[in-house]
């Protein structure tokens, strides 16, 4: 988008908004995968980019045998951490192309029917635990795939030759649980706090139907709870707390009735609390502190007579508390704490939207048990009395941001306040609706809200780096004037929405660094002015849609780091524009086709890390404005370059191809390995 548009704010102070181009976004860094050159250079063009744009960085920046000697820690942290303080994170340090590998290796070279101290599932499943978090670089892994007795690894203990617990907190766990995790059914404790797992928490998880303790606090789980642990009726202590988990509780918890510790603050979780919580009666412990829960706390709680300590602060709520909270006569806090209360034990009504005062006799109890609650309530903003926008904008803005974790965010002056909507943080007007919302790098969480389709006039969205999880909602295809859609690193899930197709006006498409699957929805191929297309570093999967081959404006594609398969298309080669193509680290077979020579204003290409093969096309040759090697045009970046290796081409190829290949990557014969020939799906065996 070349076009500089300037916006006044009612306090006409301009607004340039020219920063917000794509262009330096496309290279953006990723710290899962990339191989150390691309590390390197990415750096690079990072600090480059930073020095020559300050506006520009600012807002882009584009996880039969018992072993007595080890010491297992099953409480995560003190009571006051886990209660009140935020937990200081161990330091995250991104996995090497090394650990990587070497993980790999060790995965590949175990054998679990060599183990003979546990069922060969079950080693098999520690196994995928070791693989899926990268168990090479863990803090201590000593013993795992190393020794034959599972029983001497670091964190397992065993009873009658089946895994009982799994301990290893603060231990530099990066990546996902495996849906093996559910396979552990004599498991009683499971606790894996301060590391750095992502992703979804596996519904597997409800198939351990033993377990009494499950600690999963201060990590990066995302989406909503699983409705299976309501499975999981032994379970005592249950802590998901500092996560970033959405969505509703599910109701199934209230078959935990065995359960004394609830602790679910500080994530992104919305709606009401299920009246279904009322059958947790050996509940002492609740906590739900720094969430968006919504709504009047249901009467049923007053069944959780044995509740000390309970923390509803700093979330949503409204209305009367039900007469029933009278009966929590154990809680402690206040001016009447019971025998024996410790002193994390406290009640907290604080900063909500309960109203003051509250009737009898709920308000003379909560001035007993929390004296200042009353004076820590938040007024509801009132879009009938806001300015500058329609009500129906105004309560969609109210709504993002209880949706997307206001309350957490780094940066939010302004936000439901009298100041003026002109006034939000990283909120832009253009004609009285709201233009532009640019909260990059803001810890915004939680689930883009389908009303965000009521900010009619909304032409940037730019939520880059941030905790946004779930789905991408269908409503943002409503959006007809949204010319700049940028979702960059974040937690996004499920598939692509066709009807993204329907904005006509879009420029600028980035969703990469998600986990996004599925396939590339044609009806992207209708996006006539979109120029940059960044799907890279998801699970994407299927063939690359030929009608990719319509957008006649693209300058710069990047589809790499998925799981794309089949051959690239030939209407690639309409793309007159194109000036940036990467399509590496994908499974793309066969040739690549004669059309690409039609891609002559490319500086950039890296079809690397597939399966192609054969011979390059002829026509190859006519890119000669293609940078790196040793023959670079003139005004080639550092960043631009020219890469074919890791796949199955011909070596050597014929002339002029490989004299051309050899001069823009001259390194791409000694890369190139050995691929499998199928047809129809069968290998070709050959016989003499």
């Amino acid at each position: 988008m070349n076009t500089r548009i300037f916006l006044k704010n009612q306090k006409n102070v301009s607004i340039d908004m020219s920063f917000l181009s794509y262009n330096i976004s496309i290279f953006h860094i990723s710290y899962k995968q990339f191989n150390m050159r691309r590390r390197i250079i990415s750096v690079i063009i990072a600090l480059l980019l930073l020095l020559g744009s300050s506006q520009a960085s600012s807002a882009f920046a584009w996880t039969p045998q018992e072993s007595n000697t080890q010491r297992f820690d099953l409480q995560e942290t003190s009571q006051a951490e886990a209660y009140h303080e935020p937990i200081e994170r161990p330091e995250y340090e991104p996995p090497s192309e090394e650990s990587l590998r070497l993980t790999k290796e060790q995965v590949q070279a175990f054998d679990c029917g060599t183990v003979t101290d546990v069922p060969r599932v079950e080693c098999e499943a520690l196994v995928a635990l070791y693989q899926s978090t990268n168990g090479s670089a863990w803090t201590d892994n000593s013993n795992w795939l190393q020794s034959t007795t599972v029983g001497d690894w670091k964190g397992i203990r065993l009873d009658n030759g089946r895994v009982r617990i799994i301990s290893l907190n603060n231990n530099n766990l990066y990546g996902t649980l495996p849906d093996a995790i559910g396979t552990f059914v004599n498991l009683e404790y499971l606790t894996l706090s301060m590391n750095n797992l992502w992703a979804e928490i596996p519904s597997s998880i409800g198939q351990l139907i033993n377990l009494t303790t499950l600690y999963l606090t201060t990590n990066y789980l995302s989406g909503s709870i699983p409705a299976s642990l309501g499975t999981l009726k032994d379970l005592t202590k249950l802590s998901l707390a500092w996560n970033r988990l959405s969505g509703s509780l599910p109701s199934s918890l209230g078959n935990l009735t065995k359960l004394d510790d609830l602790n679910l603050m500080a994530n992104h979780l919305s709606g009401t609390i299920p009246p279904e919580l009322g059958h947790l009666i050996q509940l002492e412990e609740l906590n739900l502190r720094l969430n968006n829960f919504t709504g009047q706390i249901p009467s049923e709680i007053g069944n959780l007579v044995n509740l000390r300590h309970l923390d509803i602060g700093q979330n949503a709520f409204s209305g009367d508390l039900p007469v029933s909270i009278t009966k929590l006569v154990n809680l402690c806090g206040g001016t009447d704490n019971p025998a024996g209360c410790e002193g994390w034990e406290t009640t907290d009504f604080g900063n909500n939207y309960f109203k003051v005062p509250q009737p009898e006799p709920q308000n003379s109890f909560m001035n007993i048990k929390d004296p200042d609650w009353a004076a820590r309530q938040m007024t509801p903003f009132d879009c009938d009395a806001s300015v500058g926008v329609p009500v129906s904008e105004c309560e969609a803005l109210v709504d993002f941001y209880f949706s997307m974790n206001g309350k957490r965010w780094y940066k939010k002056q302004g936000w439901l306040s009298s100041l003026g909507i002109e006034n939000w943080q990283g909120v832009y007007l253009w004609g009285g609706h709201v233009m532009a919302i640019v909260l990059n790098d803001n810890i915004v969480g939680g689930q883009i809200p389908e009303s965000i389709a009521d900010l009619t006039g909304l032409s940037v969205l730019s939520l880059q780096e941030n905790e946004i999880s779930g789905n991408i909602p269908k409503a943002l295809g409503d959006l007809s004037e949204l010319s700049e859609l940028s979702l960059n690193t974040n937690q996004m899930s499920g598939p692509i929405p066709s009807e993204l197709g329907n904005l006509l006006e879009l420029t600028t498409l980035g969703l990469s660094d998600n986990r996004l699957s599925g396939k590339i929805p044609p009806e992207l191929g209708n996006l006539s002015k979109l120029e940059k297309m960044n799907l890279s570093y998801n699970k994407l999967e299927g063939t690359i849609p030929e009608q990719l081959g319509q957008l006649g404006a693209l300058d710069s594609i990047m589809l790499d780091y998925n799981q794309l398969s089949g051959r690239i298309p030939a209407t690639l080669g309409q793309l007159s524009q194109l000036t940036f193509l990467q399509l590496n680290n994908n499974l793309l077979n066969g040739k690549v086709p004669d059309a690409i020579g039609s891609l002559t204003n490319l500086r950039h290409l890296w079809i690397n890390d597939n399966k192609l093969s054969g011979n390059m096309p002829a026509s190859i040759t006519k890119l000669v404005n293609l940078c790196g090697g040793t023959d670079n045009p003139a005004g080639c970046k550092l960043w631009q370059m020219t890469d074919f290796g890791n796949n199955c081409f011909n070596v050597p190829q014929p002339e002029p191809q490989n004299s051309f290949m050899t001069t823009k990557d001259p390194d791409w014969a000694d890369t190139q390995r050995v691929c499998e020939t199928w047809v129809l799906n069968l290998p070709i065996v050959l016989r003499p």
